[in-house]
């Protein structure tokens, strides 16, 4: 393994730079409510790739590691200002484990305007925000891992959307009463088109790293009311590389009984984002979950009230159509896997938990899934292996 020195250590540079930089912000603008926050973990964990096995050691990863500062301004009664500037950090080395360029950001402006209309015990407000930000199918309803991150069984890493848009438009509406909550989301991303090739067939090595997506929009409704919480969400991207249109749903729900928490929910993209070589092309790709949360003193009362137990199962599946030029035949082909995952998580004071997870993957004949688990998802050796994972992290919060 090569280590390159210099990028360390400018990026450690940089690092305390923008630490600086934002601990200044903070005390320079006592007038506005102008808030640093950071959280990052370090870990271990024993992966085995189905041929074979190796100790991870990371910073960063486990926990979507992020660095940045938020902040509002009030202009009158009603109206205010806000923005956020976050990065994403690995620790290691600065760079941000493959979302993108080095120090990749979500940095948006915004306008809120509180109470545009006033019924009876409720409160209402909407936010027209601008830059880059996450997709409005991305929720913390259903990545219900105590890091927000690829908790084993969380459908987000099998590329069921796209989770980052840059120069997005985003409106947000909120209605808020004593029992219950709702929140619609638009957002809409103009960019450049591409045409795509006329033998939907063929795709070169080169399109593999060219997934942004232009021309993109969607829209997603939350509606909360203890103990029930359930989401709905669609979005389209237009005229992607080698694809003319594709789409992403979503349906998510949460239910609350006894400390316990129930999580179920289907994604679906099609066609999914996964490229094949030769004659085949990707249909669709979806995925079904289901998950609990609890604590564990429920089982065994030796236990601390704190300590929570989570276990998850998710199905991936992917339908693909081969065409056979010399024959002018076509036949579609199915791939499946399954994937159970457990955690523990121990707070250790109000900042500070160790999490202990394990997780496996079981894929079904030729499926080639990766295990999406802490610290990275797993890829397969060989079509049919079956990754797991074993490892725990200490995480951070500031």
């Amino acid at each position: 393994m090569t280590i390159n020195y210099k990028k360390s250590i400018i990026s450690k540079i940089v690092i305390m730079t923008l630490f600086l930089l934002m601990d200044s912000f903070v005390v320079s603008n006592s007038f506005a409510a102008t808030k640093a926050y950071g959280i990052f973990d370090a870990g271990v964990s024993l992966i085995n790739n189905g041929s074979e096995k190796s100790l991870a050691l990371t910073s960063g990863t486990g926990t979507a590691a992020r660095l940045g500062v938020r902040g509002d301004d009030v202009i009158d009664g009603r109206l205010s200002t806000e923005f956020l500037i976050e990065t994403f950090i690995t620790m290691d080395d600065g760079s941000n484990y493959g979302l993108g360029t080095s120090f990749n950001s979500s940095t948006f402006v915004g306008l809120k305007y509180k109470n545009f209309f006033q019924f009876p015990y409720e409160t209402s407000e909407i936010t027209l925000r601008f830059g880059r930000q996450r997709s409005v199918l991305h929720d913390r309803l259903y990545l219900y891992d105590p890091m927000r991150q690829n908790l084993i069984g969380s459908p987000t890493g099998f590329a069921l959307y796209s989770m980052f848009y840059d120069k997005m438009i985003k409106v947000i509406t909120k209605i808020k009463s004593k029992k219950e909550l709702l929140i619609a989301r638009f957002m809409f991303v103009p960019g450049r088109y591409f045409e795509s090739p006329d033998n939907e067939y063929i795709v070169s090595n080169k399109s593999n790293l060219q997934k942004t997506p232009f021309g993109s929009w969607g829209v997603s409704l939350r509606w909360d009311r203890a103990p029930f919480s359930m989401k709905l969400g669609f979005q389209t991207e237009e005229k992607t590389h080698f694809r003319p249109r594709n789409t992403s749903s979503l349906f998510v729900m949460k239910y609350r009984l006894n400390q316990i928490n129930y999580y179920g929910g289907y994604l679906l993209r099609e066609p999914g984002r996964q490229l094949f070589n030769y004659n085949e092309k990707n249909l669709k790709t979806d995925c079904y979950y289901l998950g609990l949360t609890m604590p564990v003193k429920k089982l065994i009362n030796s236990f601390s009230a704190d300590t929570s137990l989570f276990v998850s199962y998710a199905r991936p599946t992917m339908t693909s159509e081969v065409n056979y030029q010399v024959s002018k035949q076509r036949y579609k082909k199915h791939y499946y896997a399954d994937q159970w995952g457990v955690g523990l998580k121990h707070p250790l004071s109000k900042k500070t938990a160790i999490f202990l997870f394990a997780g496996k993957l079981q894929n079904n004949k030729d499926s080639n899934f990766s295990l999406e688990a802490i610290p990275f998802d797993i890829p397969t050796s060989y079509s049919g292996d079956d990754p797991s994972v074993f490892g725990f992290s200490l995480n951070q919060r500031y």
